[in-house]
């Protein structure tokens, strides 16, 4: 077992850094060269869905507010879609590739990174409502603020002639105002996510330092042993983070979506893609 090691070491090494190249040229000519074409054929063809439904229903969006609603929740659909998505397939592929290799080995070491995981799992399920609800007062308020400021330079000559800067100002400042308390409370529980999210890799990495330790004191690992399970076990802690990483990036992947259906698009909107 200690000899077959070190050469199903490198091959797994070498099936994770070929299969991470491939996702990362993906991801690389999806973000530099399709992604655009993708958005604009999207946002294009929501223009044309636009212009099909009732004026009444797209009588009580301003048009500038719609505008920065649909680029920022198109973008972030498919940037989700394209590029943290196949990263997010890659992770569970090099999660699992690992597990076979850390269960082959010894099994309570992959029961101990089970445990990990499942206390990764808690705390983003007890997050995740928080993330998207700040998440989406976000998107409301910045897309408010904006659509605003905006609308101070489109009206120029009649804010102008009316003597209107002040009163305009005032409103922007507080539109501006919303739009940072939002942002606040949504950094407030992504800070609680991440800051669980590093007191639990602390934890175990602590130990599983523990475990190995004792392992090579009695005999029943050798150095060599404990630095390659060390290793793939670290591996594996960066990998579970990435994935909750993406389990954030999904509630605001989820926000946008939520804000297609509000606008009666949702299903006009995913057909695109």
């Amino acid at each position: 077992q200690t000899c077959a090691l070190p050469i199903y070491n490198i091959v797994l090494l070498f099936f994770a850094a070929t299969f991470n190249l491939l996702i990362s040229y993906f991801t690389a000519k999806m973000q530099y060269s399709k992604l655009p074409k993708i958005i604009v054929t999207v946002i294009d063809n929501l223009i044309t869905h636009f212009y099909h439904v009732t004026p009444q229903t797209m009588r009580q969006y301003d048009g500038t507010y719609l505008n920065s609603r649909v680029n920022q929740d198109v973008t972030i659909t498919a940037q989700f879609i394209y590029i943290t998505l196949p990263k997010f397939i890659a992770n569970i592929i090099t999660i699992l590739g690992v597990g076979v290799f850390l269960a082959a080995f010894n099994i309570r070491i992959l029961g101990l990174f089970a445990i990990f995981i499942s206390a990764y799992m808690l705390v983003y399920w007890v997050t995740r409502y928080y993330i998207f609800t700040t998440s989406m007062a976000v998107k409301e308020t910045s897309a408010h603020y904006f659509a605003d400021r905006n609308g101070i330079f489109t009206r120029y000559l009649a804010i102008k002639a009316k003597e209107l800067l002040v009163p305009e100002q005032q409103k922007n400042k507080q539109l501006a105002q919303k739009m940072f308390g939002a942002m606040r409370g949504n950094f407030k529980w992504h800070y609680i996510l991440s800051t669980s999210k590093i007191s639990l890799s602390i934890l175990f990495q602590t130990v599983f330092l523990i475990i190995g330790g004792v392992a090579v004191i009695q005999g029943h690992w050798q150095i060599g042993t404990f630095t390659i399970i060390l290793q793939y076990f670290n591996i594996l802690l960066g990998v579970v983070d990435n994935c909750f990483y993406v389990g954030s990036e999904f509630q605001d992947y989820q926000a946008s979506q939520a804000r297609s259906e509000e606008r009666r698009v949702g299903k006009e909107c995913r057909s695109r893609w």
